[in-house]
C-alpha cells in the first residue's frame, strides 16, 4: 500500500483527534524527522546515485555533490582502466604521504562531511566515478508521494505518530504503542534485504543488515 502527502497528513490529524494551528503548521516538520530516522535505519533504491568528479592537478581534495551522505565506491580513470580507490582515515593519508607526493591517486578519505581527501596528490587531470548514497527528496517537498511513501507506509505513518505524539505531550502508554509499531514496520524493512551500512561496498565487498 501506499500514502500520499494529502493522506499522510490528514491520518496524522486523524489519529491524535488533533486540527489546531500550531499543531498542522508542525506536521511537516514531524514528517521529515520520521524521514530522517527511517533513512538511517534502513536504505532505500532512491537514495543511491553516481557522478563524476573531476581532479585538478596539484590538489589534494575534491568537492561532495550536494546532498551527499556517504560513499557506496569511487574509482579513478588511469588510462583506459578504471581502478578503485580505498577508503582510509585522514591520519593514514598522513602517514602514507606526508610529503604529499603526486600520482594517481590510490586512497580516499573524509577532510569532513562534503571534502574528499585523495593520496597520492593528483598529478594530473583524472576522472573520478563516485557512487554515493544522497539525500532523496521529501514527501512535503514533492506534495504527493516519494519512495517511502509508496513502499513504506506503516513506517512513514508510525514514525510521524511518534514525532507529532510526543510534541502533544501525550500519554506514555499510547507512544509506546507508536514506538512499537514503527520498530516492527522498520524490521519489516530490514528484513526485505533494506539493511543500512555506509561503509563503502568496494572494501567491504558487499552492504549488510543493520544490526538491532
Amino acid at each position: 500500500m501506499a500514502i500520499t502527502y494529502t493522506e499522510l497528513t490528514a491520518a496524522i490529524q486523524d489519529y491524535l483527534s488533533d486540527a489546531e494551528t500550531s499543531f498542522v503548521a508542525y506536521i511537516d516538520r514531524f514528517i521529515r524527522v520520521t524521514e530522517n530516522r527511517l533513512l538511517f535505519s534502513i536504505q532505500v533504491p532512491d537514495q543511491r546515485a553516481s557522478t563524476t568528479l573531476t581532479t585538478v592537478a596539484g590538489t589534494s581534495t575534491v568537492a561532495a555533490p550536494s546532498g551527499f551522505l556517504a560513499a557506496h565506491s569511487i574509482s579513478v580513470r588511469n588510462g583506459s582502466n578504471w581502478e578503485f580507490l580505498l577508503q582510509k582515515d585522514v591520519n593514514f593519508m598522513d602517514q602514507f604521504n606526508p610529503d604529499r607526493s603526486e600520482g594517481v591517486p590510490r586512497f580516499y578519505a573524509f577532510k569532513d562531511a562534503m571534502t574528499l581527501l585523495l593520496s597520492p596528490v593528483p598529478n594530473d587531470v583524472y576522472s573520478m566515478n563516485l557512487e554515493y548514497y544522497r539525500q532523496p527528496q521529501s514527501i512535503v517537498d514533492t506534495g504527493t508521494t516519494s519512495w517511502l511513501g509508496d513502499n513504506a507506509e506503516n513506517a512513514l505513518l508510525y514514525g510521524c505518530l511518534v514525532e507529532a505524539y510526543t510534541y502533544l505531550k501525550g500519554e506514555p502508554d499510547l507512544l509506546q504503542l507508536y514506538e512499537k509499531r514503527f520498530a516492527e514496520a522498520v524490521n519489516g524493512l530490514v528484513e526485505l534485504g533494506l539493511g543500512k551500512d555506509r561503509r563503502d561496498d568496494y572494501r567491504n565487498k558487499r552492504a549488510r543488515v543493520a544490526s538491532k
